[in-house]
C-alpha cells in the first residue's frame, strides 16, 4: 500500500488507509505500508504497527502543498508484494508508483481519494493543476482497477470523468463498535453545541463556520463551537477569533484521542463540515455523527452532499457564512428527526461493508494477474 499519510498523522486519508490495512491484515494477508513521516521527525524509518510493516519516508520538498516525495514511490520497484494498492492522487507519488508497478508487471488497484488541488490556488496553481489532469489520465487508465468513493466525485472529476466506465464505487465506512448505539436523542435545554472535527486547514471552511457563529450569537441564538483538530490554519483561526470577540463561543482543543472524541460527539447538538472545495472528497466525519446519532451542516460539493444523503444532512453553500448559519438553526430545531435518521443509516455506513469489497477487488486483480 502506497499513501502519502499514515497515522500518527491524523486526517481522513490517514484513518481510512489505517483502517483498510489493519482490516486486511487481520483477514490474514500481509500488508506492507510505504508512506510519509509526517506526525513524526522527518526522516526514514522501518516499523512494524501491529501486523503492518511501514516504511516511512520523510516531506522535504513540496509542489505548492503536495509532497514530492519519489522515494515512497520506488517501494513499487523494491519491494516483494502481489498486488500495489495506491491511495491517490498525489503527484510524485501516486502516479510514480502505479507507472513502477506495471513496468514489473504487478496488478495495481488505485483508491482515487481526491483531485490533486490546492487549496488556494494561484493562476500557476490552477495552470499546473491542468496540465497534470491531463497527464494522469492516461496514467490512471493504467491501473487494474480504480475505485473512488463515491460516483458525483468521479463523475466530476477532471481525471476520472474520462474514464467513469472503469470507475467502481465503494464508499467509506467506520466501525460502528465505537459509536453505540444511543437510546434516545440528547435533548438540551442550553446553548446549541457545534463541533467540527478536522485538520486546520484553508479547504475546510473553518473562518467561515466562525462568521456564521458571529451572526448567530448576534442574532439571539446562543452558540458555542468546538473545534478538534490541529494544521496550518490553526494560529490565524485563533486571530480571527479572538478578533471577533468569539472567545467566550469558539473553543480550539487541538488534536485529541479517540475516546475524548466520542465524548465531543455525544454532547454535542450537531456536526458541521464546512469544506470550500473539491479536496473535501467525501468527509468521514459526517459517518461518525450519523453513527453518533447527530445531524450535520455540510456544504453543496461533489463527493460529500452524497455521504449527507446517508444520515441527517443538511446542505448550505460553499463559503457563504449566512448559509450556513441557517443551516445550523434548521439542523437544532428536531433532535428527535437527527437521531431517528442517524440511527437509521448505521447498517449502510458499516466498515465491514467496505472492507469485503476491498478485499474482493484486490483478490480479483491478484487472481487475474496469475493468468
Amino acid at each position: 500500500m502506497i499513501v502519502s499519510c499514515f497515522p500518527p498523522s491524523k486526517g481522513g486519508v490517514e484513518k481510512t488507509s489505517y483502517e483498510l490495512a489493519m482490516g486486511l491484515a487481520e483477514r490474514g494477508h500481509e500488508v506492507t505500508v510505504a508512506t510519509s513521516s509526517r506526525g513524526m521527525p522527518p526522516g526514514n524509518y522501518v516499523e512494524q504497527m501491529g501486523p503492518l510493516k511501514v516504511l516511512r519516508y520523510p516531506e522535504t520538498r513540496y509542489l505548492f502543498e503536495a509532497p514530492i516525495i519519489p522515494k515512497m514511490a520506488a517501494a513499487a520497484l523494491s519491494e516483494d508484494y502481489d498486488v500495489l494498492h495506491v491511495h491517490g492522487m498525489t503527484p510524485s507519488i501516486s502516479d510514480l508508483a502505479i507507472v513502477f508497478a506495471k513496468l514489473r508487471g504487478k496488478p495495481v488497484v488505485l483508491t482515487y481519494h481526491n483531485d490533486p488541488q490546492e487549496s488556494f490556488p494561484s493562476a500557476m496553481a490552477r495552470l499546473a493543476s491542468a496540465v497534470y489532469s491531463g497527464l494522469a489520465v492516461g496514467i490512471v487508465r493504467m491501473a487494474d482497477a480504480i475505485v473512488s468513493s463515491t460516483y458525483s466525485y468521479a463523475a466530476s472529476s477532471p481525471i476520472l470523468r474520462h474514464i467513469i466506465g472503469a470507475v467502481t464505487i465503494v464508499p467509506w465506512g467506520i466501525k460502528l463498535s465505537s459509536f453505540p448505539r444511543k437510546e434516545g436523542p440528547e435533548l438540551h435545554n442550553h446553548e446549541a453545541r457545534v463541533l467540527f472535527v478536522g485538520q486546520l486547514k484553508r479547504y475546510k471552511g473553518v473562518d467561515v463556520l466562525l462568521d456564521s457563529v458571529a451572526k448567530l450569537n448576534s442574532s439571539d441564538f446562543p452558540m458555542r463551537l468546538d473545534v478538534i483538530g490541529t494544521g496550518p490554519q490553526e494560529v490565524p483561526l485563533r486571530a480571527k477569533a479572538d478578533e471577533m470577540d468569539l472567545n467566550g463561543s469558539v473553543r480550539f482543543w487541538g488534536p485529541v484521542d479517540d475516546k475524548t472524541l466520542l465524548e465531543f460527539y455525544k454532547f454535542c447538538d450537531v456536526v458541521a463540515l464546512p469544506s470550500l472545495d473539491r479536496r473535501e472528497a467525501f468527509g468521514v466525519v459526517m459517518l461518525e455523527a450519523f453513527a453518533s446519532g447527530k445531524p450535520v451542516v455540510t456544504t453543496n460539493i461533489p463527493g460529500v452532499r452524497e455521504v449527507a444523503s446517508l444520515g441527517p444532512g443538511y446542505l448550505t453553500e460553499p463559503n457563504d457564512a449566512n448559509s450556513l448559519a441557517d443551516g445550523i438553526m434548521r439542523a437544532t430545531k428536531h433532535p428527535e428527526e437527527s437521531y431517528e435518521a442517524g440511527t437509521a443509516s448505521r447498517d449502510r455506513i458499516s466498515f465491514e461493508r467496505t472492507l469485503d469489497r476491498y478485499e474482493s477487488i484486490l483478490m480479483h486483480a491478484f487472481e487475474k494477474s496469475r493468468y
